[in-house]
């Protein structure tokens, strides 16, 4: 391992006297000594700031910087700030790392990390929680856990995303990572100030910018789980340990402005996460990522539609956007959550407590949402219409109330029971495309007959096979009296093939990639499989990826028998060529990449050619139904 590397280490401090000792100890034990330690005072109102001087006095590379309070992403990015200053004064790190100034690490973090930075632009490590002084979580799965990261390896952005997308799992990065100091700087990458969830946001443009990211999953990162911790606010009612700059940006005028913040923050990671796919070039990441997370931000924020103040007017990004769930703003409504009290827990108090201090706005179209006809069913729960006639009867003659109050619960009942039993058939005004994918044995039947028929007649006849892959067509058609040329551009899959396929003097293969003026080379897929658990390979530069262009092949040939291609974001432009050619073609077989056929250009494509001689196969079926 290298002990030349130094490394900056940022310490956001506020409030943290009771444990700031035991973080900086935890430095001081590393196995890995090479540092600059830079502690970030946000405005600490007690003793935190006099214990870090004991540590000031007797380790020269302990610095402290003060700051008014700002809050945690303002604290971080002062820290980076200050690195960035080192340069100029010819003092430069080459890797950053946080550590929240309650939190400890394993005496051997850094050097894991260090020893792992070769060729990466972060290294990310696992965590344990720590809980001091609440109840310990009923499951304590880290980021890592969910999402399925068991082994040492290292991933691509495409590797992630995918795995992101398949596992539903949101995604934070920042204090359980060693970053590539100098590619942070390249990509400009700061935290979103004012922000809470500031490592989602900061998580995920990271991990796309990037572009290999090695994952160590050793619990190296001890992360402290207490009453009074920013991370842990959303779930402590008392606001007065909350620092000053949020009751300044609140102005204390919100009934829970702890959970204003949280989905106004969500709400924002979502809008800026538009913003940066809007220019990211790489167009199956942006489906991943528009298609997950920014849905899941949206959706997580749409209770702001049912704050009665909206002070920083979250709800103008909200109104009239598909993404927001109306079965989310319907099961947060205070009809749903009367009903609820009143069913379930059956306390008056309770009730009559809610109706009186209710304080909810309620006007949102709910048409607009994408799962709004889904929302219906949750009008028709008990749930609702018992708080929705309890609303009603409560406003129109509240003196009467306490006496009518078993009454609405018959009638609630008898209408529910109503609804149940004669709910009317509801138009699906969402309906999905549809759209019918060919089974892959039974074409091969028809190409067998076709190639039968007319090998005799078109003895120039060959097979063109534009992204092998795995080779599912190579392995039907080998044992034909017919010349079979495939390329495939990923070198994992070439080299594979080229060993099985060695011995089969009619299957000519070719690492070039097929491409036209409309291909989209920044979508290309490296990876190796759909889960995002791909081997790495790494890809040569544009300039050096050898390439041929598809009116080059097609001037080759005069007569194809079967034109195969792999559908993808990269790709689904070169139909259009495909088509222009159509004439030479007796069959094309397109295999439809997982991803993109849920794609709104899939739909599009599919609806333009689907009555042409072309057949649609879901590839990530045929893989894992055997080809049926």
């Amino acid at each position: 391992m290298k002990k030349d590397k130094l490394i900056g280490i940022i310490i956001p401090v506020y409030n943290v006297e009771q444990y700031i000792r035991q973080c900086l100890d935890s430095i001081l034990e590393q196995d890995y000594q090479n540092y600059i330690v830079l502690l970030v005072d946000d405005g600490s109102t007690d003793l935190s700031v006099n214990a870090i001087e004991e540590y000031l006095k007797k380790d020269k590379r302990f610095v402290l910087i003060k700051k008014s309070n700002g809050g945690l992403s303002s604290a971080l990015n002062a820290g980076i700030n200050y690195f960035y200053q080192l340069e100029k004064d010819n003092l430069k790190i080459d890797y950053l790392i946080f550590l929240d100034g309650d939190d400890y690490w394993d005496k051997n973090c850094l050097s894991q990390c260090v020893c792992n930075m070769e060729g990466v632009q972060a290294v990310w490590f696992d965590y344990r929680y720590i809980f001091d002084g609440i109840k310990p979580y009923d499951n304590d799965c880290t980021r890592m856990d969910y999402l399925g990261y068991k082994k040492e390896q290292i991933i691509t952005p495409m590797d992630f995303f995918k795995r992101v997308f398949i596992t539903k799992e949101w995604h934070a990065f920042a204090k359980m990572g060693m970053i590539n100091f100098d590619f942070l700087k390249s990509i400009k990458l700061e935290f979103k100030e004012g922000l809470f969830l500031e490592d989602h946001l900061f998580g995920v443009i990271f991990f796309a910018s990037s572009h290999k990211i090695k994952v160590l999953p050793l619990k190296l990162y001890n992360y402290r789980i207490r009453a009074n911790s920013l991370c842990n606010y959303n779930k402590n009612k008392n606001s007065t340990f909350m620092p000053a700059y949020f009751h300044k940006k609140y102005n204390s005028i919100l009934y829970d402005q702890k959970k204003y913040d949280e989905l106004g923050s969500k709400l924002t990671i979502g809008l800026e996460l538009e913003k940066f796919i809007y220019d990211y070039p790489n167009k199956k990441i942006n489906f991943l990522i528009k298609n997950f997370l920014i849905e899941y931000y949206f959706q997580e924020s749409s209770e702001l539609l049912l704050f009665p103040v909206d002070p920083l007017d979250y709800s103008s990004n909200l109104l009239n956007r598909p993404s927001v769930s109306a079965k989310r703003i319907i099961k947060e409504s205070l009809e749903y959550r009367i009903g609820y009290v009143c069913k379930n827990i059956r306390n008056f108090t309770k009730c009559f407590n809610l109706l009186k201090n209710a304080n909810q706005k309620s006007n949102y179209d709910l048409t607009v949402c994408t799962d709004y006809q889904e929302s219906l069913k949750l009008k028709n729960h008990l749930n609702f219409i018992l708080g929705k006639n309890i609303i009603m009867i409560y406003n129109k003659i509240e003196r009467l109330f306490i006496l009518l109050y078993p009454l609405i619960f018959i009638y609630s009942y008898c209408e529910f029971i109503f609804k149940k039993k004669y709910k009317p058939i509801a138009n699906n005004l969402n309906k999905i495309d549809n759209i019918s994918f060919a089974k892959f044995n039974d074409l091969l039947k028809m190409v067998e007959i076709t190639i039968s028929k007319y090998i005799h007649q078109y003895n120039d006849a060959v097979c063109l096979d534009l992204n092998v892959k795995e080779g599912f067509l190579l392995e039907e058609l080998k044992h034909y009296n017919i010349k079979i040329y495939g390329y495939e551009y990923n070198e994992y899959f070439y080299f594979t093939l080229i060993a099985k396929y060695a011995n089969y003097n009619n299957i000519f293969l070719s690492k070039e990639l097929v491409i036209n003026h409309e291909i989209s080379l920044e979508s290309l897929d490296y990876t190796t499989n759909d889960d995002g658990y791909g081997i790495y390979i790494d890809d040569d530069s544009l300039e050096e990826r050898k390439c041929i262009f598809l009116e080059n092949i097609f001037n080759k040939y005069q007569h194809i028998f079967i034109l195969s291609i792999y559908l993808d974001f990269y790709n689904y432009k070169i139909l259009s060529q495909i088509f222009k050619n159509e004439k030479k073609i007796l069959y094309i077989i397109c295999f439809v990449d997982k991803f993109f056929k849920e794609s709104e250009e899939f739909k599009k494509i599919y609806n333009q050619f689907k009555h042409k001689n072309i057949f649609f196969i879901d590839y990530s079926e045929m893989k894992n139904k055997g080809k049926k």
